[in-house]
């Protein structure tokens, strides 16, 4: 059991993106949708690898294109909560990152009014 915990979490270690990946990635994918390659339910064949090539280029990884739609699905879903968690709210104070930075009872009272807060 210990080596399957360990082996788990070295796995799920592997798969986290940096700050920088993140923000290169999205970046990347703006200029691609710009230009036009994401066309209407997803990014084209040209988009998917101009954006994996210039990450490889980039970071010295090649990773295969479902992960970087999956990071655009998950950031999707985030935004969304988000977006309802502060929805005509005010007195909102955010760090120098851009997160929220409310009081304990802030959080309890928004959880108390929707479960899905929990961001």
């Amino acid at each position: 059991m210990a080596c399957f915990k360990t082996y788990s979490c070295c796995f799920f270690h592997a798969l986290k993106w940096t700050n920088e990946e993140v923000r290169y990635f999205f970046a990347l994918y703006a200029d691609e949708k710009k230009k036009g390659n994401r066309p209407r339910s997803g990014m084209n064949l040209a988009g998917r690898e101009f954006i994996v090539n210039k990450f490889e280029e980039k970071f010295g990884k090649r990773w295969i294109w479902d992960r970087f739609k999956n990071k655009v699905d998950i950031s999707r879903k985030a935004y969304v909560k988000f977006k309802k968690l502060t929805h005509n709210r005010t007195g909102l104070v955010y760090d120098a990152l851009g997160r929220l930075e409310m009081s304990d009872a802030w959080w309890d009272q928004r959880i108390a009014e929707w479960q899905g807060a929990r961001i």
